[in-house]
């Protein structure tokens, strides 16, 4: 039996209360069960949210269905609830409430992921959505090829810093990009 099979609900939970009572900065839970093999169902979330030290949470979830049921089980003032699947199912998501969305698109081509936040803004994706079905391919062909030219750069919507697992977090960035921008909206 793995660790994942073993871990209590309580368990689950208590493990990132007592990551947000050590922490000073703000924690995003990534429920990403593709990878953890586990999902943290929304009434978990939900009393995570209970803590102030955490204010988000990175839904990797691919069915719109199962986003929903989370978006409506957690309070928006205590959490923001996110579309960690980037731009084209954030244009899903979108209408169901989703505040923002994590893109891998930015970095290669970001003036399709701010034309999406500004479709949701408009709710109107007709212009915007077979655009980036169209080049979103393009896109994906050119990730491979400049990633060793990008090093550590993650242009995600959440905080825009470096964090791949290649160069520790804010190591070899200029005084200005180790600033913390501005929370997605939503989050204050």
């Amino acid at each position: 039996m793995s660790d994942a099979e073993q871990l209590s609900d309580e368990g689950l939970v208590r493990h990132y209360l007592r990551l947000a009572d050590a922490l000073r900065i703000g924690v995003v839970i990534y429920n990403n069960s593709v990878v953890s093999k586990l999902w943290m169902p929304p009434h978990l979330m939900a009393r995570c949210a209970e803590h102030p030290n955490i204010i988000a949470d990175k839904e990797n979830t691919s069915d719109v269905t199962l986003y929903k049921t989370m978006r409506d089980a957690i309070d928006p003032a205590k959490m923001t609830v996110l579309c960690s699947l980037g731009d084209l199912q954030f244009a899903y998501t979108a209408a169901l409430g989703c505040p923002g969305f994590v893109s891998m698109t930015a970095n290669f081509a970001p003036e399709l992921s701010l034309a999406l936040l500004e479709a949701a803004d408009a709710c109107d994706f007709l212009p915007t959505v077979p655009r980036l079905v169209s080049e979103g391919g393009r896109t994906r062909q050119h990730r491979k090829a400049a990633r060793p030219a990008c090093g550590s750069r993650n242009a995600s919507h959440s905080t825009e810093v470096p964090t791949d697992p290649r160069s520790a977090p804010l190591l070899g960035t200029s005084e200005h990009e180790g600033h913390r921008r501005s929370p997605p909206r939503g989050v204050s």
